[in-house]
């Protein structure tokens, strides 16, 4: 019997994907909703690419929704700036904003220093050692962080790496924009430059600022202000400040009690010329000082 040979070239008159799950159907995917809709996780597996709008995604570490992503490699796409990282038990998980201190990543807060220098969103969590970081531009597969559609989510001032809906008016934080929503599901990550919070609301003439943080540093340029405590424990008064400025500091929490107020006149005294600190140590107490010129006097103390 003799050998069959094939012959040296072979027409496909079909071209495709060999993975009938590459396309939807003959067409591209319109959406990673799509494809996490159509393939159920029985026919998933890592490693499982698909075909979304002309750009590929894939399945890169898991088989649950939140694990396709785009399949860059690390260098990003048209669609957005990211880069995979290594770090020892880094702690992040997906959805938190991070910012870098130097050495590390580390979860960013929005409370004046280093911490708020946001440099992107960790889109993915391979293993305790290893995430991805978007640093701009378009991300989808949002949906678990309960995010709202058409709205603009800003850096939380009071928890490391989360956002919040409602940009800050404490004295002394950031405002940082971080991302603005689309759909509950996708969103657009920017880099917005942060600003500093130098001056609060004003009721009936005087400024009214409200507090947080551990430690504020009131500038030269508060005049009449009323500080509302909800947290701070020590204030650094101005340094020079314009004479006849009143200040007026006061115990919202009800946590003076325990935890003292302190208020720092630094080279300038209080109430003499001996002292350069007063305390308000009863809950719900104030003090207002006014500056004489040469020291703070005290006209009123509860």
């Amino acid at each position: 019997m003799e050998n069959l040979e094939l012959p040296y070239g072979i027409k496909v008159l079909n071209a495709t994907s060999l993975d009938g799950k590459y396309l939807n159907g003959d067409i591209p995917y319109t959406g990673v909703t799509e494809v996490n809709g159509i393939l159920s996780s029985g026919v998933r597996h890592i490693g499982l690419t698909v075909n979304i709008l002309g750009i590929e995604y894939w399945y890169a570490n898991g088989i649950t929704d939140l694990d396709l992503i785009i399949k860059s490699g690390g260098s990003g796409s048209g669609e957005r700036i990211e880069k995979e990282y290594t770090q020892n038990g880094h702690g992040f998980n997906f959805g938190d904003i991070v910012a870098y201190s130097g050495t590390s990543f580390i979860k960013a807060i929005a409370d004046g220093t280093q911490d708020a220098e946001v440099v992107g969103l960790v889109s993915d969590v391979p293993d305790v050692n290893t995430f991805t970081v978007v640093f701009s531009g378009y991300i989808e597969g949002i949906s678990g962080l309960t995010l709202s559609a058409s709205t603009t989510y800003f850096l939380s001032i009071s928890v490391a790496g989360a956002l919040s809906s409602s940009d800050t008016e404490v004295f002394d934080t950031i405002s940082k924009p971080v991302l603005t929503t689309l759909t509950d599901n996708e969103a657009l990550i920017f880099q917005y430059r942060g600003f500093l919070v130098e001056s609060g609301a004003t009721v009936g003439g005087k400024e009214v600022v409200k507090t947080t943080i551990p430690t504020v540093t009131v500038l030269d340029i508060n005049v009449d202000t009323l500080f509302v405590s909800s947290g701070t424990t020590l204030y650094n008064l101005p340094s020079a400040p314009l004479e006849g400025s009143e200040l007026i500091f006061v115990d919202a929490a009800g946590t003076a009690g325990t935890a003292s107020i302190i208020l720092d006149g630094g080279v300038i005294t209080i109430y003499d010329f001996i002292s350069t600190t007063a305390e308000i140590g009863s809950n719900f107490g104030s003090i207002t000082l006014v500056f004489n010129g040469t020291y703070w006097n005290v006209t009123a103390f509860v």
